[in-house]
C-alpha cells in the first residue's frame, strides 16, 4: 500500500473561495476505493485519477488530503518508480505541486534448476534447498526444479539440454553429473560438462557445478580424477564449484546409503552445502547480484 498526503496551504493575500485538487493515479498503481478524504472527492476517467472540489481556505490556513494506492499485480516482480503529477486550480490560476516519487522494489523471482542423475532423482536435496532459500529470503520467490534421470551420463544430459533444460529459463543452474561417468569415459565426461556449462552461460544462467563423491562402489575408484576435471572447467568459465565431497566424507556410513547415493542425512548435508555456495551470489532480497 502506498499512502499519499497532500498538504495545501494558502500563502496568498486573500481567502480561496473555490479551488480544485487534481491527482492523476500513476500507471503502476490503483486507487484504493473509499480511502480518500471524503470532502469534495470524485473520480475522473479523463485524468484517470481523483479530483477534489474544495472551498473556503483562509489565508495561512492548511488542508490535508489523503488517499491510498496499491501496487498493481504486474509490478509484483518488476521494479520501477512512481511519480506524481498533481496540480491545483483556483479561478484562472494553476499551481503545479512539486512531484514526489517512490521506488517500487519488485519481488525477485528465480528459476533454479538442478540437472543430473540419480543423486538428484533419488534424493530430496533439491527440495530441501528450495526450503532453505524460501526461508532465508521471504521476499523472493523460487521456482526450484529438478531435471534428472536415473542412470544418466553427462553426454546424455548435454544431448537433451536444449530441449529439456534451456526452455525452463533457469537463472541458476546446478550441474551434478559424474557418478555414472566414473570408470567409463573420462574424455566424454570432460567434454560434456564443458559444453553444458557453455550452453548454460549462453542463456544467461548463473552456473554451479557439484563435485562428485565420495564413492565406494567397486569399479569407480577413479572418481577423484573426474573432480579434477570439474575444477578445471570451473576455473575455465569462472563458475563456482561446490565441494559436497568433503562434508559427505566425514561420515560415509551416515550420509551414503549404498556407497554412492544419499541418505536423508546426506541429502541435508548436500542441500546445506549448495545453499551456502549459492547465497554468496544473491543480494539481500534473494535476487541475483
Amino acid at each position: 500500500t502506498v499512502s499519499v498526503k497532500v498538504t495545501i496551504k494558502n500563502t496568498g493575500q486573500r481567502k480561496a473561495d473555490d479551488y480544485r485538487l487534481f491527482c492523476p493515479i500513476p500507471g503502476p498503481v490503483t486507487y484504493m476505493s473509499n480511502s480518500g478524504t471524503a470532502e469534495g472527492i470524485k473520480w475522473s476517467d479523463d485524468i484517470r485519477g481523483l479530483i477534489w472540489d474544495l472551498s473556503g481556505l483562509e489565508v495561512g490556513e492548511s488542508k490535508e488530503i489523503t488517499f491510498n494506492m496499491t501496487v498493481n499485480n504486474d509490478y509484483y516482480y518488476r521494479s520501477g518508480t512512481i511519480m506524481t503529477e498533481f496540480h491545483i486550480t483556483a479561478g484562472d490560476d494553476e499551481f503545479v505541486i512539486e512531484p514526489a516519487s517512490i521506488y517500487i522494489q519488485g519481488h525477485p523471482y528465480l528459476t533454479v534448476v538442478a540437472m543430473g542423475d540419480s543423486l538428484i532423482a533419488k534424493s530430496d536435496w533439491v527440495q530441501r534447498l528450495d526450503g532453505k532459500l524460501e526461508a532465508a529470503y521471504p521476499y523472493a520467490d523460487y521456482n526450484t526444479l529438478t531435471s534428472a534421470t536415473n542412470g544418466e551420463m553427462s553426454f546424455e544430459g548435454l544431448a537433451r539440454f536444449d530441449s529439456t533444460v534451456g526452455p525452463l529459463g533457469p537463472q541458476i543452474l546446478i550441474v551434478a553429473y559424474g557418478t555414472n561417468d566414473t570408470g567409463i569415459s573420462y574424455s566424454y565426461f570432460k567434454y560434456s560438462i564443458d559444453n553444458i556449462v557453455a550452453k548454460a552461460k549462453n542463456i544467461g544462467a548463473t552456473v554451479f557445478i557439484n563435485l562428485i563423491g565420495p564413492i565406494t562402489v567397486p569399479g569407480k575408484e577413479d572418481w577423484p580424477k573426474y573432480n579434477q576435471a570439474i575444477m578445471e572447467i570451473g576455473a575455465k568459465y569462472g563458475v563456482p564449484v561446490i565441494n559436497v565431497t568433503s562434508p559427505l566424507s566425514q561420515s560415509k556410513g551416515k550420509y551414503l546409503s549404498d556407497g554412492m547415493h544419499y541418505t536423508p542425512s546426506g541429502s541435508e548435508v548436500v542441500a546445506q552445502t549448495v545453499f551456502n555456495s549459492i547465497v554468496q551470489y544473491l543480494n539481500g532480497l534473494g535476487g541475483r547480484r
